[in-house]
């Protein structure tokens, strides 16, 4: 029922790319088994070096992330 109120609340950040990968300015795919959820907002990551690099500084590979998103988000994969 929740989901159903606010589906939006539960996407995944950054459109489902990896958030270590967003950070650098790349869309690079998931693996669904690679997440955290920081503060209510699911990240994925696409590999266990990634992975690891978000949990060893959550905060910094976000704020990265947030940076580069504006600026990525509408270009496609292949263009970046």
């Amino acid at each position: 029922a929740k989901f159903q109120a606010d589906p939006a609340k539960y996407a995944p950040a950054y459109g489902c790319w990896c958030a270590v990968g967003t950070g650098k300015a790349k869309k690079v795919p998931t693996q669904p088994h690679l997440f955290k959820i920081v503060d209510g907002q699911l990240y994925l990551n696409s590999s266990d070096g990634a992975h690891s690099l978000f949990l060893k500084n959550e905060e910094e590979r976000i704020n990265l992330a947030e940076g580069n998103w504006p600026t990525i988000k509408s270009t496609p994969a292949s263009d970046l």
